[in-house]
């Protein structure tokens, strides 16, 4: 092959590494186009110099399809990357692929962290992604003149996307609910497979969305969008079963539907449909995982449920009714229970992707200037964990840090005056802040203090027999959502 075809197929691969820098096309067809039709024109015009038409195709497409790989890496690889200042393995640097790899471990969370405190607290954690761990970049990132959501696919967000709107309808008086029994209590198991696909359907998704360009590729796989249309499935049937029953309170379903007849427009059947299984999706789960978290901790920490026991005996004795939720707000040593819980394990544990948009010149986040096409995050489980804003003891469960006392007593029972305790509350954020914070944060506090009271009121809680609770810690995965491969199996007996 001579100098003069070099140039030619590096020419051409270089002009699409342009375009794809520039402009980032998404989508079968531009990507068929650039990728897989281009080639073909130039293996025919250099047929003469290769002994077949298939020695031309195939060197052609090695060549092109080599150069662009190698213009891609040089480019996020070198100096004159907008991120070259900000440190970062190299792996991260080059590819995405790189963390969706760390997520089918289920183990993201760690690594971020161990990004952290290896490299400070902004590390490039992708081409063109940054991670923060520091207090100062919460408001700039998430507030309320933060920044917009970045392209993480996140598939019920492709459904719907202004769910935000139900935070201003909820309060302790209404039921978040479809109002229908899924019969996951009375037959003790999951019987319609709605938590075994969505907790795959969870995973999947938290792959992909490292690499959203890939979505439209990966739905022509046959049998890939399986868990999806179940779950679509599942919320059409709820909601026509929703409709044919009536309203008899006013659930979730009440509102999105617009039973008060409220809005000019009533909602389409596949928003209330798509709006419900968010709900589902974001509000179940996510609120047994860390009622399980708690009741973890109590078990490994005698003493901390000694004390909550305490509480809530006297706050509710034995045959008062433990449901009076204004009392169960102020009771301090069982919010501080909960409060430590979400710290260690917030639900979202990595945090949620924002991006700085492209004609905005770029944003300075601290004293960390990011250009503009920079996807950013907070890192909650770093955050929570920094000694910075929670010390002493960050990684240990010491609910006494949240109350307020002259003096305190650590699990190690050495006293510790309030002036070394170090709370900062603006950086605990278990349900985010700002105007895309968790809309279900009322509702999801009000259950934990709920079912607390509820079952130490009536039971005594102890470790099954057998078995191991460092196990449950073990089987926490980070797939956008908090998920427990583990098992956390309590003996109760009534007291």
């Amino acid at each position: 092959m001579d100098v003069d075809s070099l140039l030619l197929i590096g020419g051409s691969s270089f002009a699409t590494y342009l375009i794809y820098k520039r402009f980032e096309p998404a989508g079968i067809l531009p990507a068929s186009i650039l990728l897989l039709v281009l080639p073909v024109p130039i293996a025919l015009y250099l047929r003469s110099n290769f002994a077949s038409i298939f020695t031309a195709l195939s060197t052609v497409y090695a060549l092109y399809w080599s150069l662009i790989l190698t213009f891609t890496i040089s480019y996020r690889l070198s100096p004159f990357h907008p991120l070259a200042s900000i440190p970062g393995p190299i792996p991260c640097k080059i590819s995405k692929f790189w963390l969706s790899g760390k997520v089918t471990t289920g183990k993201l969370h760690l690594y971020i962290q161990s990004l952290h405190q290896q490299y400070g607290p902004v590390v490039r954690i992708g081409p063109n992604e940054l991670s923060f761990c520091e207090a100062d970049a919460i408001t700039p990132i998430l507030g309320s003149r933060g920044l917009p959501k970045g392209p993480c696919l996140i598939f019920w967000v492709t459904w719907r996307k202004d769910i935000y709107y139900i935070r201003s309808m909820i309060d302790e008086d209404r039921f978040i609910s479809f109002s229908v029994d899924l019969g996951y209590l009375r037959e003790g198991k999951d019987q319609s497979g709605l938590f075994k696909v969505l907790h795959q359907a969870v995973m999947d998704v938290a792959i992909i969305s490292h690499f959203p360009w890939s979505y439209d590729f990966l739905r022509l796989i046959p049998g890939s969008e399986k868990p999806l249309k179940f779950l679509q499935n599942l919320g059409a049937d709820m909601v026509h079963q929703r409709i044919r029953s009536g309203s008899t309170r006013r659930d979730f379903f009440h509102f999105l539907i617009d039973e008060d007849g409220l809005e000019s427009v009533k909602p389409t059947l596949g928003n209330v449909t798509s709006d419900g299984l968010l709900a589902i999706i974001a509000g179940s789960d996510t609120a047994a995982t860390a009622l399980s978290h708690t009741f973890y901790f109590l078990l490994q920490n005698p003493r901390c449920y000694e004390l909550l026991q305490k509480e809530v005996d006297e706050n509710f004795p034995r045959g008062e009714d433990p449901m009076d939720f204004s009392k169960q707000a102020e009771m301090p040593y069982l919010n501080a229970c909960i409060n430590e819980s979400l710290r260690l394990f917030p639900p979202v544990i990595s945090g949620l992707q924002r991006r700085v948009e492209l004609g905005t010149g770029g944003k300075m986040i601290n004293t960390t200037y990011v250009p503009e096409g920079t996807q950013v995050s907070v890192h909650q489980y770093s955050l929570h964990r920094d000694p910075r804003y929670f010390s002493p003891l960050p990684d240990v469960y010491w609910p006494d840090r949240w109350l307020t006392q002259e003096t305190y007593t650590l699990p190690t029972g050495d006293p510790i005056p309030a002036n070394q305790i170090i709370l900062d509350k603006n950086s605990f954020i278990p349900f985010s802040i700002g105007p895309q914070n968790c809309a279900g944060k009322a509702v999801a506090l009000l259950e934990m203090r709920a079912v607390l009271c509820a079952l130490l009121q009536r039971f005594e809680l102890k470790r099954a027999e057998g078995v191991r609770l460092e196990d449950w810690v073990d089987g926490i995965e980070d797939c956008y959502v908090t998920r427990c491969s583990g098992s956390l199996t309590v003996s109760l007996q009534p007291r």
